[in-house]
């Protein structure tokens, strides 16, 4: 087997999209929010952090929806900056991240000034999505392949194999990392990705990255 060789099934972009879903709740006040965030799966907490990337972010200036809807709607700025401060990236699993958010509400409630109990100017409404994964088309066979084709790839790949690939494989891994480590790539080299916030960028400024590192990776061994 020559070192270009792939060492097991092409890798196969697949793009996503979100069908969203009512949730079955929604927040006038700080304490419904609450409320709402005790009930609603953990779908929906999915859908209102990292829904953004495949969607228009309706506000720029806040990352999640729900710092959004309190900044814009509630008017209450402190809180929101709280709630934005909450990487999801940071957090072992959803239920964790609900923590978070409950505990921040829960401080500001306790203070049971105005903002606490006064409603919003609009409805919070608790959403869920089912993803739908198409087949694009595009494989590949060794890591420059890779980085080539996802360049070329809509946006939706980056979501669905670096950013729902985290939930969905059973060691948290992202479906690139997993794929080059078939190559015998030491964990060093490939430490990069796994490192890399999918957070803190737009999905076509994450694609480019990691398209430029893997085919790095693949032009680093011929």
């Amino acid at each position: 087997m020559t070192p270009n060789t792939c060492p097991f099934e092409p890798f196969r972009l697949r793009n996503c999209a979100l069908v969203v879903q009512s949730a079955g709740h929604r927040a006038q006040t700080l304490k419904e929010l609450r409320d709402g965030l005790i009930q609603v799966p953990p779908s929906s907490l999915h859908y209102h952090f990292w829904g953004q990337l495949l969607r228009p972010r309706p506000d720029p200036d806040h990352y999640n929806d729900f710092a959004a809807w309190v900044a814009r709607d509630v008017g209450d700025l402190e809180t929101a900056e709280r709630l934005d401060a909450l990487n999801p990236s940071l957090f072992p699993n959803l239920e964790s991240l609900r923590e978070a958010l409950l505990t921040v509400l829960e401080e500001r409630l306790s203070r049971g000034d105005f903002l606490s109990w006064a409603k919003s100017r609009s409805d919070f409404f608790f959403v869920k999505a089912q993803m739908l994964v198409f087949d694009t088309g595009l494989e590949a066979e060794t890591p420059e392949e890779l980085g080539d084709q996802l360049s070329l790839s809509p946006s939706g790949c980056v979501f669905y194999h670096f950013v729902d690939a985290l939930r969905r494989t059973p060691d948290g891994r992202d479906d690139f990392t997993f794929w080059l480590s078939g190559f015998g790539i030491p964990e060093d080299r490939l430490r990069p990705l796994t490192l890399l916030d999918p957070y803190l960028f737009s999905l076509r400024e994450l694609r480019d990255r990691l398209a430029t590192y893997i085919r790095d990776l693949g032009r680093d061994r011929s």
